[in-house]
């Protein structure tokens, strides 16, 4: 609706779209607002070239269990997917594979929402891991300061809702 609405409104002015994401969660393009696509560098390249940094990525081994988790727009009804991964053998697997695989280190976790993302952060916490929850809700001091801390590694998990899904710049 934002682009739409931004080239309704400077139907004469020259537009350049600039996005990671040309898809829409619904499934559309944004060919009613811009006529050329110009492909950028892919994942690969970037990483290879220093300006993303290397990840590993970790989920449950037995996956998650979304039986009965609607879409809606092409997304997840969020409500129904915090019930399906808020669960403590979920929670409790992820404290722990992040103990064996990388105790010490520092980790983001993308969460579902804001009571998901304080009971990671909990958890961790009760496990003796430095960790603090962050959303694009939050008051923008307490933000920066808990993302200043993160950075010097004061604090190992940084869990977020809403807030580093388009890109996280911490050199």
């Amino acid at each position: 609706g934002t682009w739409n609405e931004t080239y309704q409104k400077y139907q004469g002015a020259f537009h350049i779209g600039l996005t990671a994401t040309p898809l829409r969660l619904d499934g559309t393009g944004l060919n009613k607002c811009f006529t050329k696509l110009i492909k950028g560098p892919t994942v690969t390249w970037l990483i290879e070239n220093g300006y993303l940094s290397k990840y590993k990525l970790f989920a449950p081994p037995l996956g998650v269990n979304l039986f009965g988790v609607h879409t809606r727009l092409g997304d997840y009804v969020r409500s129904e997917l915090e019930a399906a991964v808020n669960k403590p053998t979920i929670t409790g697997n992820a404290v722990s594979e992040y103990k064996r695989r990388s105790m010490g280190k520092r980790a983001v976790v993308f969460c579902v929402s804001i009571k998901h993302s304080i009971d990671i952060v909990n958890e961790f916490n009760s496990h003796g891991i430095r960790a603090i929850h962050v959303d694009a809700k939050a008051d923008p001091t307490n933000r920066d300061l808990a993302i200043e801390n993160f950075r010097r590694g004061e604090i190992q998990i940084l869990s977020n809702v809403d807030l580093f899904g388009e890109g996280f710049d911490l050199p």
